[in-house]
């Protein structure tokens, strides 16, 4: 009903009633699993893909599992069972060989009175709450832990996903830095044009101060006009003689 989907994880309400079998069986990625009343337990194996459910959560309303309800579930390795639950059946979860972690919430053992609940499952304990009160759980020694809680599948692989994140964001900033440099290498080497710019300046004007300079033209025009003007005034100071002398010379001719 669910050819070639993507789904990972399926929660079924507790008000659900009817669940078709095979309904869920070409969900070839589905891994976690979790169900809200007894109904949706009875109905695990003909609903759902069972040789590929990694995890199962049975939640509040969830009040007894079934005989053999998850038996031969090969790939599951975590299990949560509410408090709410306080029956257990016979060989409920036999030969789930990749079942390392239960962990129980109520306080009185469901499974007292069942036999081989956890047959061929490489448990070697439940854990269980601070309130739980008897020393076994279906026949395993228990473990007490704070809060019950499964390190699903798709959590190692959002870790991974975040790792694999985090590297590249590693290479990002190493490119970024590597980038930097480069830039500053670049302004580096323009500082460094811009030095021996200003260096052929500083040589050019050196240069230019200890060459001796051209005399101006116009300068030398000035210089001589004005020596020509100093040899034409003897000249002007004798016509202005001869002019006074003249009148004098001629009368004394004709005396």
């Amino acid at each position: 009903m669910f050819p070639s989907t993507h789904i990972e994880k399926i929660i079924i309400g507790s008000g659900v009633s009817n669940i078709d079998s095979s309904v869920f069986s070409d969900c070839s990625n589905l891994e976690s699993v979790t169900l809200n009343s007894s109904y949706a337990v009875s109905r695990f194996k003909s609903a759902f893909p069972f040789d590929r459910i990694k995890e199962i959560i049975l939640d509040n309303a969830v009040t007894s599992i079934q005989e053999s309800a998850f038996a031969g579930c090969s790939s599951l390795t975590s299990v949560i069972i509410s408090g709410s639950v306080t029956f257990i059946g016979n060989a409920a979860f036999s030969g789930c060989s990749a079942l390392s972690q239960v962990c129980y919430s109520g306080i009185n053992d469901p499974g007292k009175s069942s036999n081989y609940v956890f047959l061929n499952c490489p448990l070697d304990n439940i854990n269980v709450v601070n309130s739980y009160a008897d020393n076994v759980f279906c026949g395993k020694p228990t473990s007490t832990v704070g809060a019950c809680f499964v390190e699903s599948s798709s959590s190692s692989s959002s870790s991974s996903g975040s790792s694999s994140g985090s590297d590249k964001s590693n290479s990002n900033s190493t490119d970024s830095s590597s980038s930097s440099d480069k830039s500053n290498s670049d302004s580096s080497s323009r500082s460094s044009s811009s030095d021996k710019s200003d260096s052929k300046s500083a040589v050019s004007r050196s240069d230019s101060s200890s060459s001796p300079q051209k005399p101006d033209d116009s300068n030398q025009r000035i210089n001589s006009l004005a020596g020509a003007e100093l040899s034409a005034k003897p000249i002007g100071w004798f016509i202005k003689v001869l002019s006074f002398l003249l009148p004098f010379v001629i009368i004394s001719f004709f005396l």
